[in-house]
């Protein structure tokens, strides 16, 4: 009897049998978009062209889907690291989940301001200048977030999770749109939450191309939607799709007649294509909710 239950254990415990208690789903979609987020990267790199990509004076059809394509990065990585701290959630408890979350979102945050930033500036951090953050402390800082947010009631966590989705463009406009072009003044921390440009930490100019307040409502919105992957997959895959469409055909809906959702309403273009162009080309900083029902609308 003992040796029986050992050998259970044994092969409970196998990596075949870890491999196949995961999604490959989700697992397929993270590897997907981080080879389409190493498209944008390259071009960044070798792109001859001084100009922005989504600028539709200059721009031509492929460059412009080289850069619109990896809009679909972010939000795939919030929204799945939602799921994957719901899916935890049954198997630990909130206290275990909560510190996880914690010591994961700092452990990312310190990734991206040392080795991440690094490796983008091509430089040790200057006496004035310390780090980038972007989709890294983004991802970090959500999770510590997240942290706090699984201890309010299932109900209440989707209100929270939709009303920043859907109301964080209300801040449209009461705050200046950002301050790259002049770092020599930064703006308050908590402004972070909102607006991108630099900051400062502990004396440091920091550049946050990430505003916070959008990724968090994400990250709480994937956490609240785990229970669709604990379904058939025959029927995870009819709810995945219907979400996508709903969210797609509400994007067209909202977009063409340029109601609210955008800080950026598009503007008549001299072709049918290019006015479709100009309806996608979406704000990504901080992620308006066209943004984010277009993008999270197509991964699903």
């Amino acid at each position: 009897m003992i040796t029986n239950k050992k050998v259970e254990v044994s092969m409970m415990e196998t990596p075949e049998n870890t491999y196949k208690s995961r999604l490959m789903s989700i697992d397929f979609m993270r590897g997907l978009v981080m080879v389409i987020m190493a498209l944008d990267h390259v071009r960044d790199y070798v792109f001859i062209g001084h100009f922005d990509p989504l600028d539709l004076t200059q721009t031509d059809s492929v460059i412009y889907f080289t850069r619109w394509i990896t809009h679909l990065c972010a939000p795939t990585f919030m929204i799945l690291a939602g799921v994957s701290a719901g899916l935890m959630a049954s198997k630990l408890s909130k206290i275990e989940l909560s510190k996880f979350l914690i010591i994961r979102g700092l452990w990312l945050v310190f990734i991206e301001m040392t080795v991440v930033s690094v490796a983008w500036n091509m430089a040790i951090f200057s006496p004035q200048f310390f780090s980038s953050l972007q989709v890294i402390w983004a991802l970090g800082m959500s999770m510590i977030a997240l942290s706090m947010l699984i201890w309010l009631p299932r109900k209440l966590l989707i209100v929270t999770a939709l009303v920043i989705i859907f109301g964080h463009n209300a801040f449209d406009g009461t705050l200046p749109l950002n301050n790259w072009s002049n770092p020599a003044e930064p703006m308050p921390l908590w402004w972070s939450i909102h607006v991108s440009g630099f900051s400062q930490i502990f004396g440091f100019t920091v550049a946050i191309a990430y505003p916070l307040f959008p990724w968090i409502g994400v990250m709480a919105l994937g956490y609240v939607i785990t229970p669709v992957f604990k379904v058939e997959p025959e029927l995870r895959k009819k709810i995945l799709l219907w979400g996508g469409v709903s969210c797609l055909v509400l994007f067209f809906v909202l977009r063409i007649p340029n109601l609210y959702g955008d800080l950026n309403p598009w503007v008549q273009q001299e072709s049918l294509w290019f006015n479709f162009l100009a309806i996608m080309n979406v704000q990504k900083y901080p992620p308006s909710l066209f943004f984010l029902l277009a993008t999270l609308g197509i991964s699903s």
